[in-house]
Parts: C-alpha cells; sequence; structure tokens
C-alpha cells in the first residue's frame, strides 16, 4: 500500500512543460533561508510547494506580483516541487534546500 511519486524532468507529459522550458525561475537555487520567484506569465497562479512525500508544505497566490520572495528557513533540507499553472499549462520546478 502506498504511492509512487515520479519526478522525471527529461520528459514531457500532456500539460506539463519540461523543467527547462518554463519561463518562472527561482533564485537561488538552492537555497537556505530565502528565494526569489520569478514568474513571468504566471503572475495571477497559485502556487504549491510540495514535498519528495507529496505533502503540500507551501500554498499561495501569486496575486499580480511578478516577483515573489519566499521565506523557507523553516523547511528541511531536501529536494521540493514547485507546482503552478493549470491542468493544461502546468509548470513544475525542483527546489533545493540546504543548511
Amino acid at each position: 500500500e502506498g504511492f509512487y511519486l515520479n519526478w522525471r524532468t527529461d520528459a514531457s507529459v500532456d500539460g506539463i512543460e519540461n523543467l527547462e522550458d518554463s519561463n518562472i525561475d527561482i533564485c537561488p537555487n538552492p537555497a537556505s533561508s530565502f528565494v526569489n520567484l520569478r514568474l513571468g506569465s504566471y503572475v495571477n497562479s497559485n502556487i504549491q510547494l510540495f514535498d519528495v512525500t507529496g505533502r503540500v508544505v507551501l500554498n499561495l497566490n501569486s496575486s499580480g506580483q511578478d516577483i515573489l520572495r519566499l521565506d523557507v528557513s523553516a523547511l528541511k533540507p531536501g529536494v521540493y516541487m514547485l507546482c503552478t499553472g493549470d491542468k493544461s499549462n502546468a509548470i513544475k520546478k525542483k527546489l533545493i534546500i540546504t543548511r
């Protein structure tokens, strides 16, 4: 019982853009205390950050802002997946938290 989470970054799936092709930037990455998200055309999007178990650790709306500064200091070191967009045009980006 359980589930399998496939985080392939080298393949396209219908409606999912490759990480390298998206217009969302995360800086710095890896990060330890904060990250800046440049959202490009996703300025009015919901943004979710998932840990490796698939649990949502952050859920917010960009509210029309092009650049968001997120405090990630409370997150445990590891790999996270930032997701935004909608079902027809979803974007996923990997975020690494270090200490």
